[in-house]
């Protein structure tokens, strides 16, 4: 499933700690904050500020009118661009004032007074975040706009904590909107922002079953959405889209039949755990752990400030067989750094006061072929650290390090649950002493 705050490498960086996205389920595999968008890049990136993050869904737009920009590799002929040379543009355009845009319909200039397409979309999924949880779907091959890149429905609760059963009117204002309605169209490859973006103008949705004290749910919605401009306003002869019916069931419901272990796919496990032991494929049998050796030769570390968090990563050589292998780590504790941490299932709330996975990332558009792999044990030790120089000097020990699925509890705070019959890496010991680039 691709994400769309995840196109580039990787909407990751700011996984674990700051903001958070989802997959199918509860699981926390994705979504998205502040992101270092080239693990090769020897620059700071010294990004500091969550509000310069444009999240599409969760509760961060706490201004209305903030001004974001949209389409920044627009070209002459398209729609928000200059017109072309005389004076045309792309079919289905008019030239205005220098600019494209869309022809006007000849009887109205509001949506609700014309014919609009209609859109279909795949499964809802509930995506986690710090900010406030939302749903997401994605057009139907591509169906708004260019079919070469994905269109992205958010379904956005604002400040809301739990929901409730009823027919909710949908209101056309983004300041007033009790559920508010969002669809990005064509994101495109290493962009984070979409060409064109839409809001809903009319309609409701069905609740027909929640969750207590969640934001899950199973119902259904029919609405109308209008290109809106970056003050949300909508555009004067925009496109306009009917969504006749989106069906949705985000409930999660523990599956445990027949096992004693592992990941209930709702954040809780099957019976009792392991303990030591790892949780078979089948969750049936808690067997010792079976790991390969790691030896991840890791060269130089690039640095960046992620959300006020001094963080270090990289692309290490061992063959995995994924085609990026990330070595990140996490200063959760500055002022604490400098001393021996213990690493374990805990390590990933940032408990330790530093962080340490792995990411193998199969392909850099699908966040579901990205695996994570975070301490079972071992040791960090981190000798010298200076924030300002970004020098680092740190040794891991008997680390051992398994694949995970993350969640992220009531307060927050991240967790593990290791996958069932999950690959282990027992990593080879390794010194760093530099800084950070």
């Amino acid at each position: 499933m691709k994400k769309f705050l995840m196109i580039s490498l990787l909407i990751f960086a700011a996984l674990f700690f700051i903001s958070c996205g989802g997959s199918k389920k509860d699981k926390d595999k994705t979504d998205t904050g502040d992101t270092d968008t080239d693990v090769t890049d020897t620059a700071d990136s010294s990004d500091t500020d969550p509000a310069s993050d444009t999240e599409p869904g969760g509760n961060n737009d706490e201004d209305p009118d903030d001004d974001i920009e949209y389409g920044s590799d627009i070209q002459p002929g398209e729609y928000n661009g200059p017109c072309l040379e005389d004076n045309t543009c792309d079919e289905g355009l008019v030239c205005e004032n220098g600019t494209c845009i869309y022809k006007k319909s000849d009887d109205s200039d509001t949506a609700a007074e014309r014919e609009c397409e209609t859109l279909e979309f795949g499964e809802v999924y509930y995506m986690n975040s710090s900010s406030g949880d939302y749903y997401e779907a994605y057009a139907e091959n591509g169906m708004a706009g260019d079919k070469a890149y994905s269109d992205v429905l958010d379904i956005d609760f604002r400040n809301k904590k739990e929901l409730e059963t009823g027919t909710f009117t949908l209101s056309d204002s983004r300041k007033t909107c009790e559920y508010c309605i969002f669809l990005g169209e064509d994101f495109k490859t290493n962009e984070t922002t979409p060409t064109k973006k839409y809001f809903q103008e009319s309609g409701e949705l069905v609740f027909e079953e929640v969750q207590e004290g969640t934001l899950r749910s199973r119902g259904h919605g029919s609405f109308r959405l209008v290109e809106i401009d970056s003050k949300y306003e909508p555009v004067d002869g925009g496109r306009c889209y009917d969504v006749k019916n989106l069906e949705w069931d985000t409930i999660c419901r523990p599956d445990c039949d027949g096992k004693i272990c592992g990941d209930d796919g709702c954040g809780g496990t099957c019976g009792d755990g392991c303990g030591e032991l790892a949780c078979n494929a089948a969750q049936t049998e808690c067997v010792p752990y079976d790991c390969e050796t790691l030896d991840m030769n890791i060269v130089s570390l690039n640095y960046y400030m992620n959300y006020g968090i001094p963080t270090y990563q990289t692309m290490y050589s061992a063959s995995t067989g994924a085609d990026y292998n990330i070595f990140y780590m996490e200063i959760v504790d500055t002022a604490n750094a400098v001393g021996e941490h213990i690493l374990d299932e805990n390590s990933v709330s940032g408990a330790a006061g530093v962080t340490l996975s792995l990411w193998e990332i199969e392909d850099i558009n699908d966040a579901d072929s990205t695996v994570f792999y975070f301490p079972k044990k071992g040791t960090l030790t981190i000798y010298e650290y200076d924030k300002e120089s970004t020098y680092i000097s740190f040794s891991t020990e008997d680390v051992m390090v398994e694949e995970v699925t993350m969640y992220r509890d009531d307060n927050g705070v991240r967790y593990t649950i290791p996958v069932a019959g999950g690959k282990c890496y027992d990593l080879v010991d390794f010194e760093y002493h530099d800084r950070g680039y």
